[in-house]
């Protein structure tokens, strides 16, 4: 006759994983889901530099409640970390630092805004 101990452990150890999985997964949803940044934001005023305009005054920026964001149409998932974004494209990742009072998100580019000339703050009003 088999011996179905090691089974039932096994068995006790994949459900477990299971659970702790789903936990993470909806944790993960959540930060979305619930995130302030969930809408459509317009950007304040051209962001230029060397006198070319790399943003647009109007710019769209929007985050979708799935995870999913669009920036000028270009698509890219994000997680809402509360004082940061973080911006996944495939297997590539950054994060963005952003502020956020009312209607108005500011996101802080410490990359190479400041180094290339450009404004390190892109100011964002909420569109309605």
């Amino acid at each position: 006759m088999a011996n179905f101990k090691h089974f039932r452990k096994f068995n006790k150890f994949a459900a477990l994983l299971l659970i702790l999985l789903s936990i993470i997964m909806l944790a993960a949803c959540n930060s979305a889901k619930n995130s302030p940044l969930v809408g459509k934001w317009e950007l304040t005023e051209d962001i230029s530099f060397l006198g070319i305009t790399i943003y647009p005054k109007g710019a769209i920026l929007e985050f979708y409640p799935d995870g999913n964001a669009d920036f000028m149409s270009y698509g890219c998932k994000y997680e809402d970390l509360g004082d940061k974004i973080k911006i996944i494209q495939g297997s590539d990742f950054f994060y963005l630092e952003y502020e956020l009072e009312g209607d108005t998100l500011t996101v802080i580019d410490e990359g190479a805004g400041g180094a290339l000339g450009y404004p390190d703050k892109l100011v964002y009003k909420r569109v309605k």
